[in-house]
């Protein structure tokens, strides 16, 4: 279910991992992923891979999906064999991967085109933080590897919200657009060495629609575009 979502990983104080995703974003989706690594995953591992990541700008993503996925710089759209060779070749850059992120690094490699040293390689996310302000953003996931904690938020909110690890990052992010942004909302919060049962983990979704039916406050938003039955859109152009 088209479902969009934002995947963030936090070391150092510095958002490691901004990664937007297009599918199941629900809890009972990329979030009971990312619960199940959490619990029964690599941590340390990941841990250590971190900072492997880098944001790629604009250019060096062309110069990648040109590369390694065969699409030229300037396509708007992407087809469907070009697709395929993204998320085969660059899973860390298409929309498909969600919570998979994290069991790519994990592993250290995360992109099959890498041939040096695994001590050299550098794993390229596209910076996505923004998007959290997005009215078309509906749960935003964090994992704070300095807290060893991981929030779920509801996102996609009018108005105001307590404050969170995202309201500055969101009033930095509009502050010279005319869009108004909407608002994140912290919904569950887990130390890695107490985390729910899934069962407990699922009811963040009724919780979170019961706040949304009690809100009389909440602006209309469109309705999102309906997905492209083409292709893929590159992530930077959504």
């Amino acid at each position: 279910m088209g479902t969009r979502h934002l995947i963030t990983i936090v070391k150092d104080g510095e958002f490691k991992l901004a990664q937007y995703g297009q599918w199941d974003g629900y809890p009972s989706g990329q979030g009971a992923i990312i619960l199940k690594f959490l619990a029964e995953g690599d941590v340390e591992a990941l841990r250590r891979n971190v900072d492997k990541l880098y944001f790629a700008g604009k250019d060096d993503v062309e110069a990648l999906y040109e590369t390694f996925a065969g699409i030229p710089r300037g396509q708007e759209w992407i087809d469907m064999e070009q697709s395929k060779k993204l998320k085969e070749n660059l899973p860390t850059l298409h929309r498909d991967t969600g919570a998979r992120i994290f069991d790519l690094v994990a592993g250290g490699g995360a992109n099959s085109f890498y041939d040096v040293a695994e001590s050299e390689v550098r794993i390229p996310t596209i910076d996505m933080l923004s998007y959290a302000g997005g009215w078309d953003c509906e749960w935003v996931y964090a994992v704070d590897l300095d807290s060893d904690t991981f929030e779920v938020y509801e996102a996609g909110i009018g108005g105001e919200t307590p404050p969170n690890r995202f309201t500055d990052v969101i009033k930095k992010a509009y502050e010279d657009s005319e869009e108004e942004p909407c608002s994140v909302n912290l919904v569950g919060s887990y130390k890695f060495d107490a985390l729910p049962a899934l069962e407990d983990f699922l009811k963040l979704e009724d919780q979170a629609d019961d706040l949304l039916e009690a809100d009389d406050d909440l602006p209309a938003l469109p309705a999102p575009d309906a997905d492209a039955s083409d292709g893929d859109k590159p992530i930077w152009s959504m």
